[in-house]
């Protein structure tokens, strides 16, 4: 048997004896496209989680700050009220009572 096959403008003849011969031509612009769709919308996905991860960080970044700022402020409280008791010789809890008096006289 004779096969005549157009490749590139040329034709090739071929002989083929007790073979079968497929040629098997898919139209894949749907698939392809719905590949791309896919990319997208994984790409705008991880985009997403990006944003997320930026502002979950700015928060955290924010509560550390203010957790640092009143563990510096209660650590110079409690500086400031034992000092004042070593100079008193009155224990630190009455030495407290007085601080906060003393502190709502100023402000």
């Amino acid at each position: 048997m004779n096969v005549t096959r157009i490749k590139n403008g040329r034709c090739k003849k071929r002989h083929q004896a007790g073979a079968a011969y497929v040629e098997l031509w898919v139209n894949n612009t749907k698939f392809l496209k719905g590949m791309r769709n896919a990319q997208r919308r994984v790409q705008d996905f991880g985009a997403n989680l990006l944003k997320v991860g930026a502002s979950v960080t700015a928060a955290g970044a924010a509560i550390t700050g203010v957790i640092t700022k009143a563990l510096s402020h209660f650590a110079s409280v409690g500086d400031e009220l034992d000092k004042m008791s070593q100079r008193t010789g009155v224990a630190a809890g009455g030495t407290c009572r007085t601080w906060f008096r003393r502190r709502a006289i100023r402000h």
